[in-house]
């Protein structure tokens, strides 16, 4: 029994180990149970509404692209940024480095699980920024919570997100900011974009990939 977290790693591993497509399953990760939770189109609480950027330490995360991108057109928008993980200061240009000192440019090297889910829910939106994936749970995370999410043009995180997310190009620095500049965090299109991306998110609950896990092991054992 093959399962992958999502059909990209089902593509990849089929192709890297030589077996059949049809021999994988693909069950995404869940992030929390759903089974009692309400959608709430507005749960900002704090002074400043904010972007948060989630990273882990593995190659391939790109935070300063972000916090450059967004340094830079800052004086622009009404929205601090708050990183999760670990960033090479000397990276980042001297706009960046003002806002740090200014605390509109927060970094958090780690945080409680949480914590991290309380920030998480209290995001204007999420950004992500990853040149290689497996899955992606800080966009799933962010959906789960209703939280609309801001990802580079990378298939599984398409896969993840479907159409509700807005994309970037890593190769291009203005196609984040464009997005940015153009991103509503007040009023009924956010409410909007909350509404379908908290919808999204039933996807990564606990209760359907339970579902989804008795399902294959029923049907598999009425082959066996």
């Amino acid at each position: 029994l093959l399962v992958a977290i999502s059909s990209h790693t089902k593509d990849k591993f089929a192709e890297e180990y030589g077996v059949l497509q049809d021999k994988f399953h693909v069950i995404w990760p869940s992030v929390g149970f759903r089974s009692h939770s309400a959608f709430l189109p507005e749960i900002h609480n704090h002074k400043s509404p904010y972007l948060i950027c989630v990273m882990s330490q593995r190659q391939h995360k790109n935070p300063v692209f972000v916090i450059n991108a967004w340094a830079r057109i800052a004086s622009k928008l009404e929205l601090d940024l708050f990183i999760v993980g670990r960033v090479p200061i000397d990276q980042l240009i001297k706009e960046a480095i003002e806002l740090l000192d200014k605390k509109r440019l927060k970094i958090f090297e780690s945080l409680s699980a949480s914590e991290l889910v309380r920030m998480q829910r209290g995001a204007v939106a999420s950004i992500f920024a990853s040149r290689g994936e497996g899955f992606g749970l800080p966009v799933a995370e962010s959906l789960f919570q209703g939280v609309p999410v801001i990802h580079n043009d990378l298939a599984v995180l398409k896969e993840i997100s479907g159409e509700v997310a807005f994309t970037f190009s890593l190769e291009d620095e203005g196609s984040l900011q464009e997005v940015l500049t153009k991103f509503s965090w007040s009023g009924s299109e956010s409410v909007h974009r909350r509404r379908i991306s908290w919808e999204r998110g039933s996807l990564f609950s606990h209760e359907n990939a339970s579902r989804a896990w008795i399902t294959l092991t029923s049907n598999y054992a009425k082959r066996e």
